[in-house]
């Protein structure tokens, strides 16, 4: 299966709506990788946004709690994120996960069904490449 058509599954998986914990920004990113390049992200567990919250504000930033996870399964920087890659992004009231996808837009899984595309221009904080499977 090509990447696109891996993203294209990712999509439709968001049209259930989201459960806190299990597949809202950031779980549904770890998703995302463990579907793009078979690699298991040991993301935190919590049950409420306010957890999740918690969780953040602990490490000192999302990029602060997403970094060391994603370097843990091979997962680096990089400072020209392509098709696949992740991303954080800055929201006007927070920051929030996604993936990167083409013509420059970020397509994130909010709190609301469905998944959603922005164009993050100054605001996305860091990318991490995804390598392919294999």
């Amino acid at each position: 299966m090509t990447r696109v058509e891996l993203m294209q599954q990712h999509i439709v998986s968001a049209e259930r709506d989201v459960v806190i914990g299990v597949d809202d920004c950031g779980p549904w990113v770890v998703q995302w990788i463990r579907l793009a390049c078979g690699r298991e992200v040991k993301f935190p567990r919590y049950r409420t946004r306010e957890e999740a919250y918690g969780l953040i504000k602990t490490a000192g930033s999302l990029v602060a709690l997403v970094d060391p996870l994603l370097a843990d399964v091979g997962i680096t920087r990089t400072d020209y994120p392509e098709y696949g890659d992740v991303v954080v992004v800055r929201l006007s009231k927070r920051d929030v996960a996604g993936i990167m996808c083409d013509g420059g837009l970020v397509l994130f899984r909010g709190e609301e069904r469905g998944a959603t595309f922005i164009n993050p221009g100054k605001f996305l904080l860091a990318a991490w490449r995804v390598p392919d499977n294999g």
